[in-house]
C-alpha cells in the first residue's frame, strides 16, 4: 500500500506557507513571520505497514521525508551545510495560513530534525525565473495542530492536536 501523502501548494491564492528553522533566518517579508521561510509548496506522507501475524493492517507507522520546495533564498547555504554535517535541528515549524487573512489553520511541529537531502533546480527561462529547492526534514517527533475555523464568523474555534514520537513509537 502506497503512502498517503499531503501536499499543498501556494499556486491557487488559498494558502500562504511559512517555515521556521531553528538558527536558519529566512527573507519572509510577513509581519507575523518575520525571518521565517516562504514555502510554495510541501509534501508529507505516513503509513501503516502490515504484519504478518494477523489480518488486520497494523504494525509500526512508517513516516516519509517532510518534503520542503521553495525559493533559493539567504537560508540555502545554511541548509546545505547542516545536511553536510548531518546536524541535529531541535525544531521546525511549518504553519498554513490563508492567503487573505494570514490566519494560521494548520501547524506542523517538527523535533529531532536532520535535513535529509538538499536538491536545487534552476532555470533562466522567464522573466522572474528563480532557482527553486527541495529540502526533505527527517524528524523524531511530529505535532499537528489544525485550528478550526467557523464559516460564518471566519474566526478561530478551536485547535485539534496529535503527535507522534518516532523513537517510542507512540502518540497520542
Amino acid at each position: 500500500m502506497e503512502p498517503q501523502a499531503t501536499s499543498v501548494s501556494t499556486n491557487g491564492g488559498f494558502n500562504k506557507i511559512f517555515l521556521n528553522i531553528d538558527g536558519i533566518a529566512g527573507e519572509s517579508l510577513d509581519s507575523k513571520h518575520d525571518e521565517w521561510i516562504d514555502v510554495i509548496s510541501y509534501n508529507h506522507g505516513i503509513s501503516q505497514s502490515p504484519t504478518t501475524t494477523t489480518t488486520r493492517t497494523t504494525g509500526r507507522s512508517a513516516h516519509e521525508d517532510f518534503t520542503i520546495i521553495k525559493e533559493l533564498d539567504k537560508a540555502s547555504p545554511k541548509l546545505a551545510l547542516a545536511c553536510c554535517k548531518g546536524e541535529y535541528i531541535t525544531e521546525v515549524i511549518i504553519e498554513v495560513c490563508r492567503a487573505d487573512t494570514l490566519d494560521r489553520y494548520m501547524r506542523y511541529t517538527l523535533t529531532d530534525v536532520i535535513v535529509a537531502s538538499i536538491s536545487q533546480n534552476g532555470s533562466s527561462q522567464g522573466e522572474d525565473a528563480r532557482p527553486v529547492e527541495e529540502i526533505s526534514l527527517r524528524y523524531g517527533r511530529i505535532d499537528w495542530s489544525y485550528t478550526e475555523i467557523d464559516p460564518m464568523t471566519s474566526k478561530a474555534k478551536g485547535n485539534v492536536e496529535a503527535y507522534w514520537d518516532l523513537e517510542t513509537d507512540k502518540g497520542g
